[in-house]
Formats: structure tokens, sequence, C-alpha cells
């Protein structure tokens, strides 16, 4: 009777904790190990033949059902986890901004946005994404709701905050004002967005009770938070404790030291202060980008509770698209390379490798199904090939050593950066597909492989020489691990580099006869 009675106890503790932590969902160091692809629902694929005009603003059909029948088109690229846009109901109706096809506009947290599909759909998703062993995250919007009417807010026709108790007091944001910040309204006077009082203990437990029953639902293994630093800083750790599942938040600031700080009340963040200096360095006239770009690095890694949990991106919603700034292939190349090799969970935005353009909203936000969903694209393929290699460095036997060290970031001259990550140097340049070529030696005591070219790069007398030829960036493994965990199998090249001529310890000679 005494085994019986423990064996209920166990059963009964297991079932509450199966209650509270969905089996399918993975903690943050799970999350660690994925690659994210983040798109906006309306706009990455539709279940029927639809055009869209993205200067209009309005919704153009992509829904959940469309995304389930392109995962092939994400899985194949090397992506193990899907970001989408927010999946609640929100305010109807033309605005000065457009339709909120976006999904920040929220109206009623309880139900699902019809223009995206039904429940039904979304939990379809959830299952398909979970059959490929992939994960879904999901953009979370509690901050505020939506008013098209700032004039004439009708408190009463939100769920389930409808009375205007349940808001702070309409007020200008002022940015050098933290209270400002967390209480005040987003918006302007032809839209703007009722802040959601989350001082208030009603508000506070029906949102921790609300995210709890809405990951349950929908079957969500983790949420992008939305407008993090205009809730207090203390409301998000009982809320993502509610949820179950890793929180990445949207904290959009540059300087690391106050950046770093909010992970102290969230797993992850948006790594702003890196992706505002290294977005820039697509751009080869801004020739101190990358020693802005190390320096950014080094600092959030010095000052973040953990830098490998934060979520690195280059392109977004809210930003230029990359081959808008710049069309040289190399120079994408190596922007795609530095999102998916250094530090932190990597985020590519829709489209980044098909190489969209618009410098922003709403020309950066086109439909995808115009470009045909493209897989024999050079960033397509290149960004398969280098997502296939971080996965493969996971999954050796020091993978776990590998994703949870700090990448150090060296910036040498103005146009190159190597970032150290483990036995991984990833060499990132800007200065494009131009004739030219830069030789580097630097200090080795053995020979190293390029992942990239699968090409042999000896050291003679404790000196690693390799020449980078057209801005081509490399991805170097030692040699004996490289042997080791089976890279380059069938394609490694015998002959290795042809010798230079080399100057100075970790200095550059750059060539104009390439």
């Amino acid at each position: 009777m005494k085994h019986i009675k423990i064996l209920k106890t166990i059963f009964k503790v297991l079932s509450l904790l199966i209650g509270v932590i969905p089996i399918h969902a993975l903690d943050k160091h799970g999350w660690r190990k994925q690659i994210v692809y983040s798109l906006l629902t309306d706009r990455f694929a539709t279940t029927e033949s639809v055009g869209c005009d993205p200067e209009d603003r309005s919704y153009c059909g992509g829904n959940w059902k469309g995304i389930i029948n392109k995962l092939d088109y994400i899985q194949d690229m090397g992506f193990t986890a899907i970001w989408i846009s927010p999946v609640i109901k929100n305010i109807e109706g033309k605005t000065k901004y457009g339709e909120a096809y976006h999904g920040y506009w929220p109206q009623d947290l309880f139900s699902v946005n019809p223009h995206f599909g039904t429940e039904q759909d979304l939990i379809d998703l959830a299952d398909a994404l979970h059959e490929r062993g992939m994960y879904l995250m999901v953009d979370t919007v509690v901050n505020h709701m939506g008013a098209p009417d700032t004039k004439n807010i009708d408190f009463g026709s939100y769920n389930p905050f409808n009375k205007e108790e349940h808001y702070h007091p309409m007020c200008p944001i002022i940015q050098s004002d933290p209270l400002s910040l967390e209480q005040c309204w987003i918006g302007t006077e032809d839209v703007t967005l009722p802040d959601v009082d989350t001082e208030n203990p009603f508000v506070i437990e029906t949102l921790y009770n609300y995210i709890h029953d809405h990951v349950q639902k929908f079957k969500i293994d983790g949420l992008r938070v939305d407008a993090t630093k205009h809730v207090r800083q203390t409301f998000w750790p009982g809320f993502c404790e509610s949820a179950g599942v890793y929180c990445q938040g949207e904290e959009w600031t540059g300087e690391a030291a106050a950046f770093c700080e909010w992970q102290e009340y969230m797993d992850g963040l948006h790594n702003f202060p890196v992706q505002g200096v290294a977005a820039e360095a697509v751009v080869p006239v801004n020739d101190r980008a990358l020693r802005k770009t190390s320096i950014a690095m080094n600092l959030v890694a010095h000052h973040c509770v953990d830098s490998t949990l934060l979520g690195l991106f280059l392109e977004s919603q809210d930003a230029p698209r990359l081959a808008a700034l710049n069309n040289d292939f190399n120079v994408l190349k190596n922007a795609m390379t530095l999102n998916l090799m250094s530090d932190g969970i990597p985020i590519v935005f829709y489209g980044q490798e098909q190489m969209l353009k618009g410098t922003h909203d709403p020309l950066n936000r086109p439909a995808l199904w115009i470009t045909g969903y493209d897989t024999e694209g050079p960033l397509y393929k290149y960004t398969t090939k280098v997502n296939g290699i971080r996965r493969a460095l996971i999954n050796t036997e020091d993978g776990e050593e590998w994703i949870r060290t700090r990448t150090h970031a060296v910036a040498v001259g103005d146009n190159l950066m190597l970032m150290y990550k483990g036995p991984v140097i990833t060499f990132i340049t800007n200065y494009g597909s131009v004739n030219k070529e830069y030789i580097l030696k630097m200090p080795a005591s053995e020979p190293m492989v390029d992942l990239l070219t699968c090409t042999l790069i000896e050291v003679e007398n404790d000196i690693l020489k390799t020449t980078i030829h057209r801005g081509e960036p490399k991805i170097l493994y030692p040699y004996r691990l490289t042997m080791r965990d089976g890279f380059c199998a069938d394609e490694m090249s015998l002959q290795g580099e042809i010798p230079g001529v080399f100057m100075g310890h970790n200095e550059i000679v750059r060539s104009d006869n390439t």
C-alpha cells in the first residue's frame, strides 16, 4: 500500500508539472541550439494566388495553412524553428497606417486573427513543425491594445481588459523618462496603442493566466515578447515563468550595459547593440563599421548574463533590407555568415535569403510568393550551407561547449573582422567582390580547414597564412577536428592554399593584383 501511495503521489506531481510546462517546449538551453526563420504570417505564404502591394499596408492573404505548405522551403534551408507574427485578433479597418496585417494592434487576446486562419489551423502548424523536429516561436503583445480613433476609444470592445481602469492614463512617451516609457502610450494622433496597466493586480493575474493557457492550447515552444521596455522589468519574470517556455524580449537600445540589464528579467533579448552596427557594415563606404561591430560584440559578451541566449539578427520588419543597402553578393554572404556564426540564436528574416529589397516600412515587407520560393538562388544555397555547418558543429562531441562559448571579436584593419568561438575562427569582410585580395598571417599551432571551401591551410613555424579573395568569408576549423567530425570528407583540397607574401603579426597586406 505504501508503494501504491508513493506512485500515486509521483503521478500527481508529474501531472501537475505537465500542466505547467508543455512536453514539446524547449527550455532556454534547448533554444540556444536552434536557428530561427522569422516571418510575417501575412506576407510569407498563402493558400491561393493573390497580388500584394506592400505600399497598401493591407492584408495580402498569407496564413498558417500557407506556412504549413512551405515548411520544406524553410527546413531544407537548415532552419530548426520559426517565429511567426502575433496570432491574436486585431482591430479591423483601414487607418492612416493601413490595416493590422502585422498583428501589433490587438483587440481580443482570447481569439485568433481570422485573417490568418482558425484555432485548429494554428494547432496544425505547431503539430506540423513538431513532426519535423522543429519548433514554434510566437510573437506576443501584452503591453497594449490598438485604437484607430484616439479621441473616442471604445474600451468595451477589448477582451479581456474592457474597462478604462485597466489602462494607464493617456500620455505621450518621453524617451528620457523610464516611467514614461513604461506607462505612457505608443502611437500618434492617428493610431494609438492604449497602454495596459501592468501594475494593476487584476491585469497581472489575468495576463499570467492568459499566457499559460495560450502556450498550452497552441503548443507554443517559445515567445518573442514585443515592446519589452514599455513594461516594468519586474513584470516579466512572472510572465515568462507562467508561460513555461523561453522568452526573448525586444529591448531596443544600442548601449550594451543598459541593454544587458534586461537579461536579469527574461531569458534572452534581440541583440540590438550588435545589429545596429553590423547592419551598417554592409555598406562598404562605412569603413569603421566592422570595428564598431567587434567592439559591440565584446561589450555585449562582457555585460550580459549570457550572450549565447540572445537573438542575433540583421534584418527585421523595422529595418532596411540589406540588399537595398548593397547588392554585392559577397557582402551579403558575409552578412549571412556573421548572422549565423556568432554568439546567440540566429534569426533570419523571411526573404533575406532571396535578397529582397526595401529600405523602409512598408517596402521592406513584400510578399515572399513573388520570388517563387527559389531554392536555386545563390544566397538561399549559401544560407543552407552555413546552417549545415552550424548544426554539424553543434552536433559534434564538443558541440555543447562550443555553442555556450562566448565569441571574442577582433577587428583587423577596417574591412576584416575575426570571430573566435572555441576552435572556430570566422572571417568577416565587407569590401565586396572587387578585384583585390587581403593576405593575413596569424599565430596558430595546427593546420586549419576552411569549411566553406574545404581548403586546407597549412601552418609553418607556428604561423597560419591565408589569403582572402574578392571579399569571401571563411570559417576555419582545426584539421584534426575536421577529420574527427567528418567535415569535408569527400572534398578536402590536399594541395591547400598557394603561399603568398606575408608581413607582420596579424597584419593585412592588400594587393591589387589578383
